[in-house]
């Protein structure tokens, strides 16, 4: 005889898996974080050790330049990977997490937290390092939840602009039309349409 199934164990059951895979993400967004700096450390140094050789020709130097500009391109192999992985984690640890919002409630308050956030940045601009950094992560927390939020109307495409004129350095529409190529041109053109249907965001 077949047992009953058990709802609640079922649940959580599930419940306890979903947490274990969400601290293997927390995990493995940590470590993968934390390779950029060692990373960027390891081809300073192997670029340095190139400079070095620059300027001799001799038995020793020479292979060693071509040995330090070998692994320098390895690095760099080695951080594309860890960027396609921070990118895969970045959607698993975040994407999931955004609820769904018909009226688009939820990117919208976004949006005006992202505003308070880059006027605090404005305001921290002159003040020492450790201020504007914090002001700047705290727009950069928003910023990805906007990324990763599915906008369904109008207003929710606006918020997404708004954030994608904050990652330019908070650009004017009117800077794209002196683009040097026509994509960006487009973008700013549709940017600059997409503000105008409905009035300003």
């Amino acid at each position: 005889m077949n047992k009953p199934l058990n709802i609640n164990e079922m649940a959580n059951a599930a419940t306890s898996d979903l947490q274990k895979s969400e601290a293997q993400i927390e995990k493995l967004w940590e470590t993968i974080t934390d390779m950029e700096a060692p990373l960027n450390e390891m081809s300073d140094f192997i670029m340095s050790m190139w400079w070095i050789t620059q300027g001799r020709n001799d038995e020793v130097t020479s292979p060693l330049s071509t040995i330090a500009l070998t692994a320098d391109d390895l690095c760099k192999k080695i951080e594309a990977m860890r960027g396609e992985c921070f990118h895969m984690l970045h959607g698993m640890k975040f994407r999931e997490r955004i609820p769904a919002s018909k009226d688009d409630a939820y990117l919208i308050d976004l949006g005006e937290q992202l505003s308070k956030s880059y006027k605090q940045q404005v305001v921290n601009a002159e003040a020492p390092d450790a201020e504007y950094d914090a002001s700047f992560d705290a727009s950069t927390a928003i910023v990805s939840k906007i990324e990763n939020a599915t906008a369904t109307t109008l207003e929710g495409l606006k918020v997404k602009v708004k954030a994608y004129l904050w990652s330019r350095g908070e650009l004017n529409f009117d800077d794209y039309k002196n683009e040097k190529t026509t994509d960006m041109r487009l973008i700013g053109s549709i940017f600059t349409d997409l503000q105008k249907i409905g009035g300003a965001a």
